[in-house]
């Protein structure tokens, strides 16, 4: 999936406001970016996805096939 084109404004106030939920994820590429669309303005961002490794709670594998 290629990703949309992208321009240089600034995401209106009603997108970034952290006390609604006022964007919803429309559609991506589910490993490097995602787009989301305002409820409120209409208009779509393209989020990019971050990944963090979790490694204070790792859990061990019963079977552990990689070993040799």
């Amino acid at each position: 999936m290629i990703q949309p084109e992208i321009t240089d404004k600034k995401p209106n106030k009603c997108c970034i406001d952290d006390t609604s939920n006022n964007l919803y994820y429309d559609y991506g590429d589910a490993v490097e970016w995602e787009v989301w669309h305002c409820i409120y303005c209409h208009e779509s961002y393209v989020v990019d996805i971050e990944i963090v490794r979790d490694f204070e709670n790792m859990k061990q594998v019963k079977t552990n096939e990689t070993k040799k």
